[in-house]
């Protein structure tokens, strides 16, 4: 700590004896009533009496800017003029060498012992004596040593009662001050301990009850608000997030007003299923898709309106969508959203966009297939017939003239239909009975007019050949085995006649048997004929093997068998056909071992008829 010299002003530490600038002594103490600078020697303080029993030496900076304080106040208060600030300044002139000028209120009030006393007491003497004249009140700065002297001296006992009435009154103020000073404590303790109050009790309430009426009312960036303010008073925490989630909620609702539905929807997910948020989202998205659809974008609108399942008349308005495409003629996306549904009308819709779009882009097959299906569609049989003409116009020009000859029966009466239909069922009963499909010639000249002739050919003639070979129609076709193929390999012994054997059996084998009419009259077998074998006798190592015999001999009665390639025997019987491979392998290892091979298959199911 720190204490200021009384003589020089100056601060120093209290270590020090002394003053380290001018050598006084730190001998003063401060009174505990008055507060007024004395002697550390006196018992009492010579201006209030007040005993100094205990008290420290030294003046600490503190203690002398807060006496500088009071006596400033202290002279202000009382009735002093001018002229006697300038007679105190006057009587203390022999101490300016001293001291400096602003300290001068201070040090006037402070026994100065280590300075010239009998000069200072002379100083104060002739300027009471002057006042005293003047009948005039001695300044406050000066009434401690005033009141001393003049006790002391027994003159003017009612001037002494004077200044001893204005020191009370100095000293009254001063407690005043004081009490003053304890009860503005007071009342700012009262006043933070209530200002604590209302921040930790009444203004969360205040808030929290707002939130509450705001919420209610649907003010949710208010009720936000106003839950944040309150802290944790109660369940606030939480209820500021639901109100967060009020706010997207109230957002997306707004934007679904103005139309404004990518928005909407964002706002609404960021609810997370705020109230009825589910609803408005689907609110939302169909007020988009109603937008595509005003825009004329019937295809996104179309996928937009699936996509909101059975929500209002969502799936009616796909229907319109994609009926709307298909009168812009935009058959493939109206194919694509007739697809988004699964009614019947739909499905009939789909099937029709399809055809139709199949049409513009050339596949008559994919157009007729699907044009075929549809029922009630503006255009569909129109279209159906131009689709059908065209492809059998193609059938025709390809050399396909069972397909042509199938279309324009369907298109009887059709621009040139009938017309082409004979020369189709012509050409198509040549093309059978030069491929030895005789049962088909015979069907499609048998359509042909009465008498029909052309490049040469007589209906009738084909017609009486085939009828000359009509105990062998029924073996023109496509026949099969019905489990009834075997095939073997056995090791024999030809010594002994001892054998081992290795058999499979097979289904489905096939045999394609064609008869051709030959320009002598005679028939021709064609085709082929299939059956298994293995391929050697060990059976780690043998494999089976899918073999293929040709047909290519007359005929000329049944039963008649002969020979395909040099180990296969074709039978033809009355009512199917039979097939025998038989071949021996002589093994060279064992000289008296061979090999040998057989199949034998009958095929009695006729699975397609030429």
């Amino acid at each position: 700590m720190k204490i200021r010299c009384v003589n020089c002003g100056k601060f120093y530490p209290e270590e020090e004896l002394v003053c380290p600038e001018c050598g006084a002594l730190p001998d003063l103490v401060l009174c505990p009533e008055c507060e007024a600078v004395c002697s550390a020697e006196d018992a009492a303080c010579a201006y209030c009496g007040a005993p100094l029993e205990g008290r420290l030496t030294g003046v600490t900076e503190e203690d002398a800017a807060q006496e500088a304080r009071i006596l400033s106040r202290e002279l202000k208060a009382e009735d002093t003029t001018a002229e006697d600030l300038r007679a105190i300044r006057r009587s203390l002139s022999l101490l300016s060498k001293y001291i400096d000028t602003d300290r001068e209120l201070l040090l006037a009030n402070r026994k100065l012992l280590s300075l010239d006393l009998a000069a200072l007491k002379e100083d104060c003497a002739e300027k009471a004596e002057a006042l005293k004249e003047d009948g005039d009140a001695i300044p406050a700065a000066e009434l401690p040593e005033a009141i001393r002297r003049l006790d002391a001296s027994g003159e003017e006992p009612e001037l002494v009662e004077l200044y001893r009435s204005r020191a009370e009154q100095a000293r009254a103020k001063a407690r005043r001050r004081r009490t003053l000073a304890a009860c503005a404590v007071c009342a700012a303790v009262i006043l933070a301990a209530g200002a604590v109050c209302a921040r930790t009790f009444v203004l969360p309430s205040l808030h929290y009850a707002s939130a509450g009426s705001a919420f209610s009312s649907g003010d949710y960036a208010k009720a936000e608000k106003e839950y944040l303010a309150s802290g944790l008073w109660k369940d606030a925490a939480e209820k500021a997030d639901e109100a967060a989630l009020g706010v997207h909620y109230s957002a997306g609702v707004a934007a679904i007003a103005s139309g404004d539905y990518a928005l909407a929807e964002d706002e609404l997910k960021l609810s997370n299923g705020f109230l009825d948020a589910s609803e408005q989202i689907l609110a939302a998205r169909y007020g988009a898709a109603e937008q595509e659809e005003n825009a004329g974008n019937y295809a996104a609108a179309a996928e937009s309106f699936a996509a909101l399942g059975t929500y209002s008349d969502s799936a009616s308005r796909v229907l319109a969508c994609a009926e709307a495409l298909s009168d812009r003629g935009e058959y493939k996306a109206a194919q694509s959203a007739y697809e988004l549904l699964s009614s019947s009308e739909a499905k009939n819709g789909a099937l029709y966009a399809e055809g139709m779009a199949a049409y513009e882009s050339g596949d008559d097959a994919l157009a007729i297939a699907s044009l075929e299906q549809v029922s009630g569609m503006s255009g569909a049989e129109e279209t159906l017939l131009l689709a059908r003409y065209r492809r059998a116009q193609a059938c025709y020009e390809s050399g396909d003239y069972a397909e042509a000859a199938e279309l324009y029966r369907l298109l009887a009466g059709y621009e040139d239909a009938d017309a082409q239909l004979t020369l189709s069922l012509f050409y198509e009963a040549e093309a059978a009975y030069a491929e030895g499909k005789l049962n088909t010639a015979a069907e499609c000249y048998r359509a042909l007019p009465e008498g029909y002739e052309r490049d040469g050919v007589s209906v009738a003639a084909r017609l009486k050949a085939i009828e000359d070979k009509s105990n062998f129609l029924w073996l023109c076709g496509l026949w099969t085995t019905d489990g009834s193929a075997s095939y073997s390999v056995k090791k024999v012994n030809s010594t002994n006649g001892v054998w081992n054997q290795r058999a499979g059996t097979a289904d489905g084998l096939q045999a394609d048997i064609r008869c051709v009419i030959l320009d002598n009259g005679r028939l021709h077998l064609e085709g082929s004929v299939q059956y298994m074998r293995f391929t050697a006798y060990d059976k780690e190592t043998s494999e089976e093997e899918l073999c293929t015999a040709e047909l290519d001999q007359d005929i000329l009665s049944f039963p008649y068998s002969f020979l395909s390639g040099d180990h296969v025997k074709i039978t033809v019987k009355a009512d199917h056909v039979e097939l025998l491979y038989s071949e021996d392998v002589q093994s060279y290892e064992e000289w008296y071992y061979y090999d040998k091979f057989e199949t034998e298959c009958s095929y009695e199911t006729k699975l397609e008829t030429y």
